[in-house]
């Protein structure tokens, strides 16, 4: 008898195979290099968030020093077509000042509209400083009552500082006064009398190297940044240096009990500010 052979036949899906493809596992990542790659992304995150704010956030310097090729007007005597020009007649004597409209507008612009209303006039040098433990020296005027409490404001209300990188608190510099903070500018100023040599502890990374050098003469570097500098004595520095010396006794602010050697025995008073050169706004 012949053997019969039998075939099965198996019913197929079109384009299907007799052969049963099985496709492979992915292998598995070891957990210590899923935690290596986790901590790297951490990392890399940090790193552009740091990058950015660096981008944004101005720096200390650029505050200050600004660029190489800023220009340093108080270190010139001449009065240039962008300044304006003023002189303090007081009971000891004239000072010259040039001032920086465009550099400190509104406290240009609060000074010359107080000068030409004469509300300068009788105004005394109410306080001096001369600390020799701290280096700091100035002589402050410009309220009426005579009194650091005591101010008038042009815009109605106190205005902010006005930093430049192209000006600073050096030997013979005309400040604002303010009351310890940023927007707290009005009527009275102070000249910057220190003739303590400052350089020594200054570097190029804050301060332009001719300020460094300008700082020998004197002047008072922990005020830049926070007090805004619109003018600078052109004439008249052995008068503001009269002023300067003169004797002072304790006074003690009554609002905070603080005490300090500031008012002067003989006040100088000054007579009239006069505007030689004036500015448009």
């Amino acid at each position: 008898m012949e053997n019969e052979t039998t075939e099965k036949k198996v019913n197929k899906m079109p384009g299907s195979s007799d052969v049963t493809k099985t496709r492979p596992e992915k292998p598995k990542m070891p957990r210590g290099q899923k935690l290596f790659l986790g901590i790297g992304a951490i990392v890399l995150a940090l790193l552009v968030s740091f990058i950015v704010y660096m981008a944004n956030t101005p720096k200390f310097e650029n505050v200050l020093t600004g660029k190489a090729n800023t220009p340093l007007p108080q270190l010139s005597t001449s009065v240039a077509k962008n300044e304006a020009e003023v002189e303090f007649v007081t009971t000891a004597g004239n000072i010259t000042v040039k001032l920086f409209p465009k550099l400190a507008p509104k406290a240009v612009e609060s000074f010359l509209t107080l000068s030409k209303d004469g509300y300068y006039k009788n105004n005394q040098f109410f306080r001096i400083l001369a600390s020799s433990k701290t280096n700091i020296g100035i002589i402050q005027s410009g309220s009426a009552k005579n009194s650091a409490s005591v101010s008038k404001y042009v815009f109605g209300a106190p205005f902010k500082n006005e930093i430049s990188p192209s000006l600073y608190n050096i030997y013979g510099s005309l400040s604002l006064a303010n009351s310890g903070t940023a927007a707290s500018n009005g009527s009275q100023f102070f000249f910057n009398t220190n003739k303590v040599d400052m350089s020594t502890s200054l570097t190029t990374d804050n301060w332009p190297a001719k300020i460094i050098k300008a700082y020998k003469t004197g002047g008072n570097p922990s005020f830049d940044g926070s007090y805004t500098v619109f003018g600078q004595v052109i004439s008249g520095l052995n008068v503001m240096d009269t002023i300067a010396k003169g004797k002072t006794t304790t006074v003690t602010d009554a609002s905070t009990g603080t005490s300090e050697q500031s008012k002067p025995v003989k006040p100088v008073t000054i007579k009239e500010v006069k505007v030689l050169k004036d500015w448009k706004f």
